[in-house]
């Protein structure tokens, strides 16, 4: 499935850090974080080869609907990646997560986006390594602060679901009522 792009990123000058970035397949996509580019693909690759659509254990997978809209349309196109943020030295760890909700909160009503969570995804807390994953504490509370701020609200507000005019019309007069 991304046998090309893994061996593309996997010589070490070429693989990205601390990445968020867009998969994209004939036409849909999903948003997609990783400590490494190269590894997140292999992550995702060696899912697709486990894969069952009739297994129970992947009814709720985080690629699920990624898998599905590859093998409705096998061999019709390629994959394409495309860099949304990176760790660097401007942008730190909890702005890469801050990025991908973003992102997610952005393309939420897009049905081009085929991701099947609306949060993102961050892994459990180890007490013995004192990190969420790869990522480190203070970037992960950082983050949940800023989910829940005012600042976010608004950035959701300005891409909330569209509704044609005549449907808003409506919906204001039905509320009046």
């Amino acid at each position: 499935m991304l046998d090309y792009l893994i061996s593309k990123y996997k010589d070490g000058r070429k693989d990205k850090a601390e990445i968020v970035y867009k998969l994209s397949y004939c036409g849909r996509f999903v948003i997609i974080k990783g400590k490494t580019l190269c590894g997140s693909l292999i992550i995702i690759n060696n899912a697709f080869k486990q894969y069952d659509r009739d297994k129970k254990r992947f009814a709720g997978h985080l690629y699920r609907h990624l898998f599905d809209h590859y093998q409705a349309n096998e061999g019709v196109g390629r994959f394409r990646i495309k860099t949304l943020a990176r760790v660097n030295f401007k942008t730190t760890l909890y702005q890469v997560l801050k990025r991908e909700q973003m992102e997610l909160d952005k393309h939420r009503y897009d049905p081009r986006c085929i991701n099947n969570q609306v949060e993102i995804y961050i892994p459990q807390f180890n007490e013995e390594t004192g990190l969420y994953g790869w990522i480190d504490k203070g970037a992960v509370l950082n983050y949940r602060r800023w989910f829940g701020s005012k600042e976010r609200k608004l950035y959701i507000k300005q891409y909330g679901p569209k509704i044609s005019p005549k449907r808003r019309s409506r919906a204001l007069m039905l509320r009046s009522a």
